[in-house]
């Protein structure tokens, strides 16, 4: 399984202090993947690889020229996803193999939303096939086949890919899993939203003061 993060040019005040939370609460984690239109030599300290698109391609098309580039499941991350707590690695593995066992498109580890139709499992659900963000951009494990194929249906933005990209799920039987809402602790905890609508979260640099973590917030403002 690859771990990878999504992301652009344009955010990479969002790198470092991801990258720093991911070495903190996983420290035995594989060498992550950043996906990036474009990249400065020596920007990141941290050992990552850099898979670089090119300036003029979209999110998606970045997602889906990575995706259609390997055969291995993707965990998935947004460069904005702050890791707030130490990661469940037996529980991402546990999705994994739930993944393997249904041959499922995607398993989403962050349950916003989480899986609804219960099959048995004490973690994981099924996703209904109507509902509402059945693509979501939450932290989740994915077939490559599955999200090149979502990412190259919904062309454009991250807003495309959970808007156009849950048509697309809904018209195909592929099976989508999640973990369950209810359930605690989560695989994975982090804030959502470090940085939105171009604002930083505040709770993005509380969380960074707390753990010592030094970042340049002076790219963007903080939401009020």
């Amino acid at each position: 399984m690859r771990l990878v993060v999504n992301s652009c040019w344009k955010y990479r005040d969002a790198w470092k202090p991801f990258f720093a939370l991911l070495d903190k609460f996983w420290p035995n984690h594989t060498i992550p993947t950043l996906i990036t239109d474009i990249y400065e030599t020596d920007f990141l300290e941290n050992a990552v690889h850099i898979f670089e698109g090119g300036a003029l391609q979209t999110w998606c098309q970045l997602i889906s020229q990575y995706a259609c580039s390997t055969t291995e499941p993707i965990l998935l991350f947004q460069e904005d996803f702050f890791l707030t707590a130490p990661v469940n690695e037996s529980l991402i593995f546990h999705g994994l193999d739930q993944m393997k066992m249904y041959n499922a498109g995607c398993v989403r580890l962050y349950p916003c939303p989480g899986g609804d139709r219960h099959y048995g499992d004490n973690y994981f659900a099924t996703v209904d096939r109507e509902a509402p963000y059945r693509t979501s951009c939450q932290a989740a494990i994915w077939n490559p086949q599955y999200l090149c194929r979502i990412a190259d249906a919904s062309k454009g933005t991250a807003f495309s890919f959970e808007i156009v990209g849950t048509a697309y799920a809904q018209a195909h039987a592929d099976t989508v899993l999640a973990f369950k809402r209810e359930v605690q602790p989560w695989p994975l905890q982090y804030l959502c939203s470090g940085i939105s609508a171009g604002l930083w979260n505040p709770d993005s640099k509380k969380l960074c003061d707390l753990h010592g973590i030094q970042n340049d917030w002076s790219m963007r403002p903080f939401a009020s």
